[in-house]
């Protein structure tokens, strides 16, 4: 046989603040046993201290004070962060877009300013990839153009002198 959770029947406090609760508890054992379960009472008149009977109040105040006094402290450090964050997350928006002509290296030794450091060496890199693949092209294409223009003209200079079907 499963024994029952204990349940609460009843809990108040009278006009002279005493406390009091019934909680009803299974027995357990025998089937047939008589009561199969009972009602368990507490009672405190009001100055009697009682572990059962709690006056969380004071617990509450104090849990709001220290929420509070750690949030004022914690404050400036993630604003402090979430900012370092917000400009390297901008600098990165402006490399992505083509702009290697951004400044996002940090003096701090640690993580986020390594990564700012090595944010702003990528950029610098990435520019010198970028500047030495547009001068490749740029001297592909002209080593490239000056034969076929050589050609062409001299091309044009033969039609040129060509008499008629020749």
């Amino acid at each position: 046989m499963q024994r029952k959770p204990p349940r609460i029947t009843f809990s108040g406090a009278d006009a002279q603040s005493s406390r009091w609760v019934g909680v009803e508890i299974d027995l357990g054992g025998d089937l047939y046993r008589h009561p199969p379960s009972a009602l368990l009472t507490m009672y405190a008149k009001k100055g009697e201290g009682s572990s059962v009977f709690i006056d969380w109040g004071p617990f509450l105040i104090f849990g709001l004070g220290v929420l509070l006094l750690a949030g004022l402290l914690w404050l400036p450090f993630v604003h402090r962060v979430t900012r370092r964050l917000r400009l390297m997350t901008e600098g990165a928006e402006r490399i992505s877009e083509g702009n290697f002509e951004v400044n996002v290296a940090s003096r701090h030794g640690d993580e986020i300013g390594r990564l700012s450091r090595a944010i702003q060496c990528m950029s610098s890199r990435l520019s010198l990839f970028v500047d030495g693949q547009k001068r490749f092209l740029g001297d592909t294409a002209h080593e490239l153009c000056s034969p076929l223009v050589r050609l062409r003209m001299g091309l044009g200079i033969l039609s040129q002198r060509l008499e008629g079907e020749e």
